[in-house]
């Protein structure tokens, strides 16, 4: 393989311009009417993106909250997924929201506005780690919040811990606009006055952690309120950026170097500034950050190339205590408006930089995947990473992207999808897939299930395959009432049934129904069941029907229950889940 920086290669880069096939849409439903009328369920699926290892979080900070708020009052939520090998697909885990309190539940959208992973790392395991969700819009504690969840156990999940709150009350700041986590610390930036970036550590009861240190930029010059609008971390260094900021010397942008000392105090070491930077424009040097052992990227997302193009992205190396230039990566064929370096992350050899201005692709939008010759240390361009669909001013491709071990996702919250695609395509056969929202969404039906015994609504979900031959649907329904007996049903027809005692659930399915007899299982002590089923073979009344290319089925699961308290109910049903088999 020619190992030239092909970036440089302009009929190479207008070959991978050219039309690609769009990946296969996984994990349940269809999503094709966002991709075709341009107009997504609000939720901005994809805004924010985690990778780390084969786990991918994915945030929708503008979607209704879990179970528990009025659906017209959206918090934000994230989803959870795990990469299976054997199947090449990427199964849905389970979703996190915040806990709700009286001065949240209001229009307060924001949860998953930035996202980011931190605690020990075992191999393909996330458990003892800790996910933290920035929420700068969060009123709880004045102006933002940080929501830790941390990785209990495979039986309990992801267990929300104490909130963090900003060491500084405000009602500007937006804490939490970015995140960084590394080991036992968090950076926390916050756009207060000039800007902070907050350290904490974690405290000694799981799930709590506590303020430690502020970092503010110590140099001179007109910060513009931009410091802490990106941070990075890594091992024993912290890189705060400042893309507004303007020195007496440079351009607009500048990233700013912290070390731990012996003691354990963060020590400002140096200020890098965009070597391409021109004093009388906004390059934006800082505007995205990302930080892997011994190097460091930034992105310049409003740099004016001498080529014409807009963006850049530079790759820093540690060289003794000083962190020096290595390589500047640029797209000739990138317009005034494609602020390519926008979002960057790395992982090993592979590298994602999004370009969610990009005219050129097939959508507004764009990320760009390189990976790194180990012999020349040089970075070099493998492939462009765009979403089918019409172009859209607000499409999200590439303002969001993640690298994890042998994946790298696209984020596309315009279109409520993730595109999840090989790191490394010349080494690894696996399936080119979209992450869709449809079932991340629980609800696109306007059929509200009702709350059950454990004061929560029983949802369902769907992945594997929606090949109306791959006999691989699986249907999974959580939240349920412990140790209970029941079955999912199913219909074609969708239809809100008057409820006729508020003892029995909200039956969402019409005309004939069908019944998973065969499936009849106990929720245990989770409270939760899975099964997979045939789409050849879905029981109706009059017999077996198979499910036919095209169609839209819909599955619910009734369950019994468990009296509690005040609540009396006899039966319950989940909410509902809407499958287009292809």
């Amino acid at each position: 393989m020619n190992r030239q920086l092909v970036v440089a290669a302009s009929a190479l880069l207008a070959s991978a311009l050219a039309t690609i096939a769009p990946p296969t849409i996984a994990n349940g439903q269809d999503c094709t009417p966002a991709l075709t009328s341009g107009h997504a369920p609000v939720g901005a699926f994809g805004a924010a993106l985690v990778a780390s290892g084969d786990f991918l979080a994915v945030t929708a900070p503008e979607a209704d909250l879990m179970p528990g708020a009025p659906p017209q009052y959206p918090l934000g939520r994230a989803e959870l997924f795990r990469y299976d090998p054997g199947t090449t697909s990427w199964q849905r885990q389970e979703t996190l929201a915040p806990s709700p309190s009286p001065l949240t539940v209001i229009n307060n959208p924001g949860f998953g506005t930035a996202v980011a992973i931190g605690g020990p790392q075992g191999a393909g395991s996330t458990l003892g780690r800790t996910l933290f969700f920035g929420w700068p819009d969060d009123i709880t504690g004045g102006n933002g919040s940080v929501r830790p969840f941390f990785h209990q156990s495979p039986a309990v999940g992801w267990v929300e811990g104490d909130t963090i709150l900003p060491p500084f009350q405000s009602a500007t700041g937006r804490f939490g606009l970015a995140l960084a986590a590394f080991g036992d610390h968090v950076v926390i930036g916050e756009q207060l006055s000039d800007g902070f970036a907050h350290v904490y550590r974690r405290g000694a009861v799981p799930g709590r952690w506590v303020f430690d240190t502020s970092l503010t930029a110590p140099a001179p010059g007109s910060l513009t309120g931009t410091f802490g609008r990106t941070v990075a971390a890594q091992g024993e260094w912290i890189f705060v950026g400042a893309p507004g900021f303007v020195g007496a010397l440079h351009g607009a942008g500048s990233v700013f170097v912290y070390r731990r000392a012996p003691a354990g105090l963060w020590q400002f070491t140096q200020r890098l500034d965009g070597p391409n930077s021109n004093p009388l424009t906004a390059d934006g040097f800082g505007s995205a950050l990302d930080a892997e052992p011994g190097r460091l990227f930034i992105g310049a997302n409003q740099e004016v190339s001498p080529t014409g193009g807009t963006g850049a992205t530079y790759v820093y190396e540690l060289a003794g205590s000083a962190w020096t230039l290595r390589q500047r990566i640029a797209l000739p064929g990138i317009i005034a408006s494609g602020r390519f370096g926008s979002a960057v992350d790395a992982f090993h050899d592979a590298l994602v930089v999004g370009a969610p201005r990009e005219p050129l692709s097939l959508t507004s939008g764009a990320a760009y995947l390189f990976e790194r010759d180990p012999v020349s240390n040089t970075w070099y361009f493998v492939d462009q990473l765009t979403v089918a669909g019409p172009p859209m001013v607000t499409s999200g491709v590439g303002e969001a992207v993640a690298v994890g071990d042998w994946h790298a996702a696209v984020g596309a919250s315009g279109f409520e999808l993730v595109r999840a695609t090989p790191a490394y395509p010349n080494r690894d056969v696996d399936r080119d897939l979209y992450l869709d929202s449809c079932e991340a969404l629980h609800d696109p039906t306007p059929c509200p299930a009702l709350p059950n015994s454990t004061q929560r609504v029983s949802r369902i979900h769907v992945d594997g395959s929606v090949d109306v031959l791959a006999q691989n649907t699986r249907l999974h329904a959580d939240q349920l009432p412990p140790n209970v007996f029941g079955f999912f049903v199913v219909s074609r027809d969708f239809q809100v049934v008057p409820v006729l005692s508020p003892l029995m659930g909200q039956l969402c399915l019409g005309g004939a129904i069908g019944r998973y007899n065969a499936f009849v299982a106990n929720t245990g002590p989770s409270g939760q069941v899975s099964t997979t089923i045939d789409p050849q073979v879905i029981p109706l009344p009059t017999g077996y029907v198979a499910a036919q290319r095209g169609e839209s089925w819909y599955f619910q699961y009734w369950h019994r229950e468990v009296p509690s308290g005040s609540m009396l109910r006899t039966t319950g049903f989940s909410e509902t889940a809407r499958v287009g088999f292809e």
